[in-house]
């Protein structure tokens, strides 16, 4: 199923449209629908099968399972590790230059990271979270003038303590730039241009709305670009000459900061930018292909980015729940061991100082819950 979603039926379509692409058997899609009488679903999908000449069955699921499964697609997305590259498999019998649409992610194992450009709607927006997302650090302090030698009338180093700090600021989210001069021209036209220009050309194309996806692909001896919107294939730029191609790659690669170096494994990197006062998250993912270097590049916006960013503070909170429980059984193994052996515990100042920091850092949080309720009382 998630390879599905992440070849055919993109992550952002499934959650507008309320259905999940189940199993391929043959040329046959089975699709399961929350509501399988939704007319403009089906006809979303009818749309998408015709390019690959597959019929469509229906079968009804609960709302409840598509919102446990899309929850799955994500966190495999971000927790399963990236598989080796294969060579091309036998398969397909249609040659890939000649493949008429969708995003071509045949070429992808079902590594996931694969959620594609989302629209505005706000069809289903009461899903709950549960997806990966960086880990919280607790910073340990270490005093910096800690004695060799201590004498025992020695009083315990108020030194240690560290200062009172104050919450720092809500970093704000950087502007995503943005100069397509030539959106009026023919994709063959932007196709001459430099790596720096047509990169921008690119952007201010799949930035334009709908379910959008770049797609980088390398052939031989030269390289393609594929624009699809909403799971249709829009432009394909062919037969761009490999310094061209790889220059746009690494022009990419400068927008959201990831190392120019060719990988050599898969990796990926996800910013969030605003854009025309637009909250984004720009994912992009570099793979090794057969020829080198490949991408694509998805864009996260409206219902697929709350959404997801549901889910990022989900798993965040559930990772400072886990360290809050290791720091509570730390302190009682403190204070068992030091009922039975006394003695001065030197960091006990600035352990208190940091959970005082902590302490306020929560209240905060829940003030900012509260106001948020008070603004959005239907959320």
């Amino acid at each position: 199923m998630f390879r599905l979603i992440d070849s055919i039926l993109p992550f952002e379509a499934c959650l507008y449209y309320q259905f999940l692409p189940l199993a391929l058997e043959g040329k046959h899609l089975k699709l399961g629908m929350v509501v399988p009488q939704d007319s403009s679903a089906l006809d979303y999908v009818r749309h998408i099968l015709a390019y690959l000449n597959c019929s469509l069955k229906t079968e009804q699921i609960t709302a409840s399972v598509h919102q446990v499964m899309l929850s799955a697609y994500l966190n495999h997305s971000h927790t399963s590790p990236s598989p080796k590259t294969q060579a091309p498999q036998k398969k397909h019998k249609v040659p890939r230059s000649e493949q008429p649409t969708l995003i071509l992610d045949d070429a992808l194992e079902p590594e996931s990271e694969s959620t594609d450009l989302s629209p505005a709607p706000t069809r289903s927006s009461g899903l709950s979270p549960t997806v990966s997302a960086q880990r919280s650090r607790v910073p340990s302090p270490i005093p910096s003038n800690l004695p060799t030698e201590r004498s025992e009338e020695a009083a315990p180093s108020t030194a240690m303590i560290p200062a009172p700090v104050a919450l720092p600021p809500v970093e704000a989210v950087p502007i995503l730039e943005v100069q397509a001069r030539y959106l009026s021209q023919p994709i063959e036209f932007i196709a001459t241009l430099a790596p720096q220009h047509l990169l921008q050309e690119l952007l201010g194309r799949v930035l334009l709305g709908g379910i959008g996806r770049l797609y980088f692909e390398r052939q031989a001896d030269q390289g393609r670009i594929l624009w699809s919107q909403d799971g249709v294939l829009q432009s394909v730029i062919e037969r761009l000459t490999l310094p061209v191609f790889q220059g746009v790659i690494i022009e990419l690669k400068r927008v959201v900061q990831l190392p120019l170096l060719p990988v050599i494994q898969p990796k990926q990197v996800e910013v969030e930018r605003r854009y025309q006062e637009e909250s984004l998250l720009l994912r992009l993912r570099v793979m090794p292909g057969t020829h080198g270097e490949e991408a694509t590049l998805q864009v996260l916006r409206g219902v697929a980015l709350k959404f997801y960013q549901r889910q990022q503070l989900e798993k965040l909170s559930q990772d400072a729940l886990k360290l809050a429980q290791q720091l509570q059984r730390k302190l009682n193994e403190i204070r068992d061991r030091s009922s039975r052996h006394p003695t001065t515990i030197e960091t006990l100042p600035a352990l208190n100082q940091m959970l005082q920091g902590l302490d306020k850092q929560l209240k905060a949080l829940t003030a900012l819950q509260a106001s948020q309720h008070s603004d959005n009382p239907l959320e």
